[in-house]
Formats: C-alpha cells, sequence, structure tokens
C-alpha cells in the first residue's frame, strides 16, 4: 500500500512515528514536538528519537481539549518559538489530535510567515481530518475554526500501530468522518458496509484509512482551497460545529459530527435532494457505527450558523448528501429554522 500525496511536496505516510528522523531530512535543523498531556509518553518517545541523532528538539505541551485552542495559547506557542531561537529553516511536529493539529499548524503557518509542520494524528478522528488536507485553525469568541489559514503539511506520518490500540470509544469517534467518506463514495461505502464490529475496524485500520483519505486526497488536489468541490467535505458540518459551539464544546466534534450527518441527510431528504431509500440507507450507516443520541434546541443552534465561514450572502451553507455524493445548498434563515423544526 503506497503512501499518499495530498498535493505536491506533502506526503502522509503509514509508518511508525519513531522512523520520523529517517523518513524527513531534520539536518541542521531543529524540532519543536507540539503536543498535549493524553499523549505525553508517546511524544516523549519520539523526541528521544530526535536527541539520539544529536537533532536539537523541545516539546511543548498544549491543555486538552477544543476549548483551549484559542489565540490565547497559540500566542504561548509563538513565543516559546521564539524563545527557543527557531527560524524559518526549522521544523514544527504536531503529535496529538484535532487540537494540537489544528492550533500547531495554524501557527506553523503566520510564524515568521510560515515554517515547515509535520502532523503525526494520535486518534483515528485525526488521521481522517484535522491532520489531512491543510486546513488550520483556531477557535475566536466560541465560534469554531474562525480564524485560520491554508497552509499544508510537509508530511503526515499515520502510525496505525498506535493508533489501533485506542479505546473503543476513540475509535468509535473517529468512525463520524469515516461514515461521511463513505455517504460520499459508493464504492467505500460498500467495502465498510461489510465490516460488523470495532474488532475488524482495527484488523482493516490502515486500509479504511487509506481509502478515507485516498478520497481526500483527490478532492484537495482538485480544490485546495475550499471554492468548488471541497465543500463536500463539510458534509454534516455546520449542523456540527454549531452543536459544539452552543454546548461550550461539551459535545465533541465526533459526536456533533455523527449527529450532524444525520440531521443534514434528513434535510436533504425534506428538500427533495435525496430518495427516501437514499436516506434510509445513510441512516442504517450511521446506526451502525455511530451514537446520535443528542438533543439540542433550533434556537440555541442558528446564531451559530449565521456565523458560519461557509455561508453566502447571507444564507446558511450546508453541504448536504446527493443520490451519489454531495452538493451545498444555500438556505435562508427561515428555511432553515422551519425544516429544523419539522425534522428535530
Amino acid at each position: 500500500m503506497s503512501d499518499i500525496n495530498i498535493i505536491p511536496n506533502s506526503t502522509i505516510y503509514f509508518k511508525s512515528a519513531l522512523l520520523l528522523p529517517s523518513i524527513v531530512d531534520f539536518s541542521n535543523k531543529k524540532v519543536v514536538i507540539v503536543t498535549s498531556n493524553s499523549v505525553k509518553d508517546y511524544a516523549l518517545s519520539i523526541l528521544d528519537k530526535f536527541l539520539n541523532n544529536n537533532i536539537t528538539a523541545y516539546a511543548y505541551y498544549l491543555p486538552d481539549g477544543e476549548n483551549n485552542k484559542n489565540l490565547e495559547n497559540a500566542l504561548n506557542l509563538t513565543n516559546f518559538l521564539s524563545e527557543k531561537g527557531i527560524s524559518r529553516s526549522d521544523i514544527l511536529i504536531n503529535v496529538g489530535g484535532g487540537t494540537v493539529c489544528d492550533l500547531g499548524a495554524f501557527v506553523a503557518s503566520v510564524y515568521m510567515r510560515g515554517i515547515k509542520y509535520v502532523n503525526v494524528p494520535t486518534t483515528l478522528l485525526c488521521a481522517c481530518d484535522a491532520a489531512i488536507g491543510g486546513k488550520t485553525a483556531i477557535d475566536l469568541n466560541g465560534y469554531k475554526n474562525f480564524w485560520g489559514t491554508f497552509y499544508q503539511p510537509f508530511a503526515v506520518i499515520i502510525d496505525c500501530d498506535f493508533i489501533s490500540t485506542l479505546s473503543d470509544q476513540l475509535i468509535t469517534y473517529g468512525l463520524s468522518e469515516i461514515v461521511k467518506y463513505a455517504i460520499l463514495d459508493a464504492e467505500f461505502c460498500s467495502k465498510l458496509d461489510k465490516i460488523n464490529n470495532l474488532n475488524e475496524i482495527k484488523q482493516n485500520l490502515q486500509q479504511i484509512l487509506y481509502h478515507s483519505l485516498s478520497i481526500k486526497a483527490e478532492i484537495v488536489l482538485e480544490d485546495e482551497r475550499d471554492y468548488n468541490k471541497r465543500k463536500i467535505l463539510n458534509l454534516g458540518h455546520t449542523i456540527a460545529h454549531a452543536v459544539e459551539s452552543s454546548s461550550n464544546y461539551e459535545i465533541n466534534h465526533a459526536e456533533a459530527v455523527a449527529f450532524g450527518l444525520l440531521i443534514e441527510s434528513k434535510l436533504a431528504y425534506e428538500l427533495s435532494i435525496i430518495s427516501n431509500n437514499r436516506l434510509n440507507s445513510i441512516i442504517n450507516l450511521i446506526n451502525k457505527f455511530l451514537s446520535t443520541n443528542i438533543t439540542v434546541q433550533i434556537n440555541d443552534l442558528i446564531p451559530f450558523m449565521l456565523k458560519d465561514k461557509k455561508n453566502l450572502q447571507g444564507k446558511i451553507a450546508f453541504s448536504l448528501p446527493t443520490e451519489n455524493s454531495a452538493e451545498t445548498v444555500y438556505l435562508t434563515t427561515n428555511q432553515t429554522t422551519k425544516l429544523l423544526e419539522k425534522i428535530l
């Protein structure tokens, strides 16, 4: 199984992160590993590999949790890079979940007008979402990913052996984004349909990730800056981001995406974009792998949806499933409210 090129000069490697010093040329460079306490031991084992190869390396710890993906922590990391004398020729390595990869990549993109960075996702969710594709972000005033850039990682290292040791809950969280890819791609959907439980997911993890990321890679290659086709990767995310924000991130991204996929599929049916058969097949796929047991109030979601960066001319943007893929639809606040009142 070969590596995946996301865009020129950016590659996804399915290898152990401990091999990083031999995968990327770190000669005459300083390295900063950005991580969090939840994966401290794993990050330190990677750090030791650099130190053993006589490469100057430092560890920087971010607090865990989406509500720490903010400007204050971005500035703190920036100050750390400056204090350690990190230059434009040096490299930042993000070892962690979505918070670490989003924030670390954002800082890498703006520090000295951009330094190289590598993502080492430590959750299945991050491996098929935040770590891939070059979207960087921090949250602002409660709004999800309000500040961000497009800035591709120099490399992404996916250590399937490590990810397969995660708890069943963390594996299930990662399936929310994988199910999204299955909704977008009939061939992948049929393969995922043959998998029956989490043990089979773990046994086939590299193949599942490879297929998921190949779908994303093809779309990113065509529309890196999210002007056209890449918008379909936002399937389920308009609802999901509003759910996260309105709960002050007590509902995490994975849970919110699972719920968003369900609600936005029902939206597509109400708008006659998909047939009843297609809706039922999506619901069956969601129910097979995900939990959507979330209670929300429409009035709590609307203010956050109105601030969604995908919106156009005051209308709320939704990437809704079609019979074979997805398409972007723009709805007025009144249309959105009435449809959600019918669905929820």
